[in-house]
């Protein structure tokens, strides 16, 4: 029983060091351009001149370890001052894996650059904000949409009303659309049941919706569809059913506009040689839900170019928390188990919602 319970806290422990994110040194080299050294020197315990290692690193509550004679932080940068012949140097945050990077032996009064790189995350969920439409019935399709976002995806607001405020800084996205005038035709059906005759009216409404970027004017998705509705007694009625439907291809348009890419961190289950769900090092936080789908891509680098390669597919099972979420494997299991037992990064970047349109 005592092997069963340490088995559990170390598989524990395990995961959740998976959820820790990793800081990657991206460069490291002597700079004999620079005379910081030089000009403001430090000495060792025999009083020896050290080399200064400039760190492009923003986090400010970073530590270090090593043989390190003083460390400040200025601006965003660390000034680390090291001892003649150290060669290597811990990183330490509250945030982040610790990391361990060895080097060529420190030279005494030589300046050396190292910089790093801090992993990017998504801290909130994207921010859309309805535009202006045009069109017949440009009013309703856009109150449609205003109503249609799915709020766990993005917050969804009314460009008219925050536009000359504040929170006009806070927008991620604008959608603007063009209405095309409805059509409605009325047509004959025969009911099954009585084999009886009855009149109907079929409409059909097109549209084209923009999703932009709203800092630099981008387009980042379109939406060129459109929707059919029916109704027994009136024209209006047909196309007013052509309205309340468009929130799919609303949802759609964000699908393909507001795409979330996470990595996943650990395993959570395993079944005859594949991996059955995996925990993604994302939440609620950042707009993941439970309809939310999932291609799952293998990472790796050409050059300095990071290139993505799908592997399989995936779907959200359970949001655990702000953060965390448990994905269920849906195709791929066996690659992915071997891609995960080979530390081979992986992760899992949002796709559309497979809907059924109308």
């Amino acid at each position: 029983m005592k092997k069963f319970y340490l088995l559990t806290i170390l598989l524990a422990g395990s995961i959740l060091s998976g959820w820790a994110q990793e800081l990657k040194v991206l460069e490291f080299r002597a700079d004999m351009s620079m005379t910081d050294a030089v000009q403001f020197p430090k000495e060792d315990l025999n009083s020896d001149r050290c080399g200064l290692i400039r760190m492009g690193l923003v986090i400010p509550d970073a530590t270090f370890e090593g043989d390190i004679i003083s460390s400040e932080y200025k601006d965003g940068e660390w000034w680390i001052y090291m001892i003649k012949d150290a060669n290597w140097l811990t990183i330490k945050s509250s945030k982040y894996l610790p990391l361990r990077y060895e080097f060529e032996e420190i030279q005494s009064n030589v300046t050396y650059v190292m910089n790093v790189e801090v992993p990017k995350s998504v801290e909130r969920k994207a921010v859309v904000a309805i535009g202006d439409f045009t069109g017949k019935h440009s009013d309703e399709m856009r109150a449609a949409c205003i109503a249609a976002m799915p709020t766990c995806r993005v917050n969804v607001v009314d460009w008219n009303t925050v536009k000359d405020t504040e929170a006009a800084a806070d927008i991620d996205y604008i959608v603007t659309g063009s209405i095309g005038d409805p059509t409605c035709e009325r047509k004959e059906g025969t009911a099954l049941l009585t084999n009886t005759k009855y009149t109907y009216y079929s409409a059909k409404i097109t549209f084209n919706l923009v999703m932009k970027d709203a800092k630099n004017g981008k387009v980042v998705a379109t939406r060129n569809s459109y929707t059919t509705g029916s109704d027994n007694d009136s024209r209006d009625k047909a196309i007013n059913n052509c309205l309340k439907i468009a929130d799919q291809e609303g949802r759609r348009l964000v699908d393909n506009g507001v795409v979330l890419t996470v990595p996943i961190k650990a395993v959570k289950e395993v079944k005859k040689n594949s991996v059955k769900t995996v925990v993604i090092n994302g939440g609620s936080d950042i707009g993941i839900c439970e309809v939310l789908y999932f291609d799952v891509k293998k990472e790796s680098k050409i050059g300095n170019n990071v290139i993505y390669e799908t592997i399989g597919a995936a779907k959200v099972k359970e949001v655990l928390s702000e953060d965390l979420t448990v994905v269920e494997i849906t195709k791929g299991n066996k690659e992915v188990k071997t891609l995960m037992d080979c530390n081979t990064p992986l992760v899992v970047v949002s796709k559309e919602e497979p809907l059924i349109h109308f």
